[in-house]
């Protein structure tokens, strides 16, 4: 502050304590002389520009008058010297938010208040025709410390990058503000009102999961995402604000007047949505706006209805061609939820009360979310389709498929070409779909319903009748094929590049040399498919010696090891799982998972498997001392990954077991929550133990904690609200990682005392062999342990006779408890290993 500022300041006011700073200035704590009313002033900063900037902030407050700005009692502008005096608050939001969430789980609908507010600030800028530009909670003050607490008062309080339009159409282009709140269109420097909008909804999104919902520009352009344990009604509107689409976003006059804000929605919708799903993106890709969707509810919308009135051509030919013609059968609580809406509104339609722009037609329909499509038909509608005389769903002509080259993006959509393309993909997987109906039509008697997401490269089923549950349809641009999915189906073929890559080759080398059995299988996930779908393809080597034919190779790799990698229910993002696995008879195995997270996980997850596994492998000293190359290379492999350019936010988990099969010791080295557990068993009449070799690196274990917190510079360790501990940097709302340790993540690594050391173990399998029979290894990403404890794992799998059999059950089961928790909305990707030692 100058000198000639100070002495003004003070001649009026007692100044106190500096509150805060920013880019623009300096805020102190200040009350008038002998009336001690609390204040704060605020003093521009001593660069170039600030002065202007600070002026212009304060002429524009001075003109205000709203309960939620912040209120200005006096001005000071010198020419060379400004400041202003303002109401004092408690703390800005930011703050306050962070106290919750350590404090309580988070409620949105206790928070209604706190939303409703800062909405009606910032709307009430962009009725003076003033776009904000950097709205975020730390530029919102608060007067209380609950912020549950009713009375609880928001203010916008900084106007530092806030621009005046003279007209309402007024494109702007300028960059400003914090990038983690950016839309779009401020990418492209071509923006208007709504970027405040998309700015809110990242907001709402913060406080209700304690996260950012995208991390950079790409996922803001590309990536889908749906909040859950929220209501419904606060769902759909921040899923309605954070709509890519400017055109389609809603204004916040529109916001202050959705039903969660007004508190006119139904009661049901304040019950948490697990799935949080809704046709937005059907109707985008037909060109047709959504906003409006939300203040009735999707789920009194009518589709035939919709799409009539407005083209009914292309609704004609969509909906005859979908043949989508009774509603969807839920299952689970939503089942009863859904039934009573549909009961309440029959009644009101018999009792005449219903709205007559209200449908009481709630056909499934179709939906296009993210470039995947969304059918759903009931076992209603397959016995609308028997013929007399017996159960079958009569054959279908399928419509002739598009002859194309390339198919084209559904989520891209360029004018008519689209209603082919979607018309003819959609009948001829319908079509095949019904002929599976044949099959189910007489043994699905649970009502369940049928879900499947059909993308380009394939169709997944994401609800299905209990036993049919785990069906896929996989299709090229020639055939469709439909089967069980289990563990994955390996081919032995041979890659040179992943040998070289991975130091394999040298090592079978030898093995061909000594005539010994070997094989190798490692994973390489598909980046072709735009993020929408991806799977895993599995390189697979098997060395044959002589005397030995290929099913007795196939009979001895099942009985000593299982392995299998799935990708989860996430249309945002390919399988970021990544798995490898060496085991030479009697020399030595090697064991290794990757749980890839962030926008480049896959990337990271498959980088590190091919670096460590080379690096291992081609070390000289990994028998003399396995455990401390394993540091070494963990440690190498960090170095690697810091140089490339897309792992700042992503990352990935890693497990690695190392058997020396001469001296019988397992050596194991673990960064992050991919865990290992070993399985002993004394004799045949007693149970099955189990011993956690890897400790999950949670950041609120004693020891990580304090080793985050003493790092340089210092993280944070915060709970989210809900089930986890997550580590910040000392200053700011990131990264947000729900582990203590991983490979990748460099902007973790550099502010928030993140570490790619692992921890090692070693035990003696001579020792154990002593006291117990049988020894079984379990090496699994979280996708696994999320619902299934290390004791009951082990005691699932001893039930089969190899270990292949083992690990596609336990992969089942953990798929189906992802399914039964989410409400068949979302899984995890699943990676397992079983060894039978």
């Amino acid at each position: 502050m100058s000198e000639l500022a100070a002495d003004l300041l003070r001649s009026k006011y007692e100044v106190g304590e500096l509150l805060g700073e920013g880019f623009s200035g300096f805020v102190y704590a200040c009350s008038r002389c002998q009336q001690g009313e609390a204040l704060a002033a605020k003093v521009c900063a001593d660069r170039p520009g600030a002065v202007k900037e600070t002026r212009d902030e304060a002429m524009l407050l001075r003109s205000m008058c709203h309960s939620s700005i912040v209120k200005i009692h006096d001005f000071f502008d010198n020419g060379t010297s400004v400041y202003f005096v303002m109401d004092r608050m408690h703390q800005d939001l930011l703050d306050g938010l962070q106290s919750y969430v350590m404090r309580e789980k988070v409620d949105m609908n206790g928070l209604v208040h706190i939303v409703r507010q800062m909405v009606a600030a910032v709307q009430y800028l962009h009725t003076l025709g003033i776009v904000h530009r950097d709205v975020k909670p730390e530029n919102f003050l608060i007067d209380c410390e609950q912020l549950t607490d009713p009375s609880c008062r928001v203010v916008l309080a900084d106007l530092g990058s806030a621009c005046k339009v003279t007209d309402k159409n007024q494109r702007l282009s300028e960059q400003v503000g914090t990038t983690a709140y950016w839309s779009p269109e401020m990418y492209d420097k071509d923006y208007g009102p709504k970027v405040d909008t998309w700015a809110l909804g990242i907001c709402l999104h913060c406080m209700a999961s304690n996260t950012f919902p995208f991390v950079d520009e790409h996922e803001v352009r590309s990536k889908t995402f749906r909040l859950r344990r929220v209501s419904r009604s606060c769902n759909r509107l921040v899923q309605a604000m954070l709509n890519k689409v400017e055109a389609r976003r809603p204004s916040l006059d529109e916001v202050q007047h959705h039903p969660w804000l007004t508190g006119k929605d139904d009661p049901e919708d304040h019950e948490q949505d697990e799935c949080g799903w809704n046709p937005t993106g059907w109707l985008n890709v037909l060109g047709y706006s959504s906003c409006s969707m939300d203040t009735c509810g999707w789920d009194s919308w009518n589709p035939t209805a919709f799409f009539q009135a407005r083209n009914p051509r292309k609704a004609s030919e969509l909906l005859h061609l979908l043949r989508l013609e009774v509603p969807l059968a839920p299952q689970g609580d939503g089942a009863s939820k859904s039934a009573k809406r549909n009961e309440r509104r029959k009644q009101r339609k018999n009792s005449g009360e219903e709205d007559a722009g209200a449908s009481s037609d709630s056909s499934g329909w179709a939906i296009v979310c993210g470039g995947e499509a969304e059918f759903a038909f009931s076992p209603a509608f397959r016995a609308s389709r028997q013929v007399s005389g017996g159960s079958q769903v009569p054959d279908l002509e399928l419509p002739p498929a598009v002859p194309e080259e390339k198919p084209k993006t559904l989520f891209q959509p360029e004018e008519e070409e689209v209603e082919t393309e979607v018309a003819n993909f959609a009948g001829f997987c319908f079509g095949f779909l019904c002929e599976w109906a044949k099959a189910l039509s007489e043994e699905d008697v649970s009502g369940a319903g049928c879900v499947v997401s059909i993308g380009q490269e394939g169709v997944q089923v994401l609800r299905a009748p209990p036993s049919h549950q785990l069906i896929t349809m996989a299709m090229d641009r020639k055939r469709m094929s439909i089967g069980n999915i289990t563990a994955p189906v390996v081919g032995t073929r041979s890659s040179g590049t992943t040998e070289r890559e991975t130091g394999i080759a040298e090592v079978f080398e030898r093995a061909r040399e000594e005539k010994t059995r070997a094989v190798y299988v490692t994973s390489i996930t598909d980046r072709d498919l735009q993020g929408r779908q991806s799977f895993s393809e599995k390189d697979r080597i098997v060395l044959v010696p002589p005397g030995s034919d290929e099913q007795e190779m196939e009979d001895w790799v099942k009985a000593t090891v299982g392995y299998g990698c799935r990708k989860g229910l996430k249309p945002e993002s390919p399988n970021q799982d990544s798995f490898s696995l060496v085991v030479v008879e009697n020399d030595f195995a090697m064991y290794g998972v990757y749980d890839g997270h962030g926008p480049a996980g896959h990337d990271c997850s498959d980088l590190s498997l091919r670096k460590l596994c080379s690096a291992f492998l081609n070390d000289p000293d990994r028998e003399k001392d396995p455990g401390a190359v394993l540091t070494k290379v963990f440690l190498e492999t960090q170095e690697a990954l810091m140089k490339q350019g897309q792992f700042d936010t992503s990352g990935t988990t890693c497990t690695i077991v190392y058997h020396d099969r001469k001296l019988d010791k397992l050596t194991i080295a673990h960064v992050g929550d991919s865990r290992s557990v070993l399985g002993k068993k004394k004799d045949d009449s007693s149970p099955w133990e189990s011993l956690e070799l890897t400790i999950d690196h949670k950041p609120d274990l004693p020891k990580e904690k304090a080793r985050i917190e003493s790092a340089t510079p210092p993280g944070r360790v915060v709970f989210d609200g809900y089930y986890n501990h997550r580590v910040f940097a000392q200053n700011g709302m990131y990264p947000g990682l729900n582990m203590s340790r991983a490979l990748g993540d460099i902007i973790a690594h550099k502010e928030a005392g993140l570490t790619a050391e692992p921890d090692v173990c070693v035990i003696d399998l001579k020792a154990e062999r002593e006291k117990y029979s049988k020894l079984v290894l379990l090496v699994c990403t979280d996708g696994v342990w999320e619902f299934i404890l290390n004791k009951e794992a082990i005691g699932m799998v001893q039930k089969f006779p190899d270990c292949q059999q083992a690990v596609d059950r336990l992969m089942k089961e953990s798929w189906d408890r992802w399914m039964k928790d989410s409400d068949n909305e979302i899984t995890d990707d699943i990676t397992a290993m079983l060894v039978n030692l």
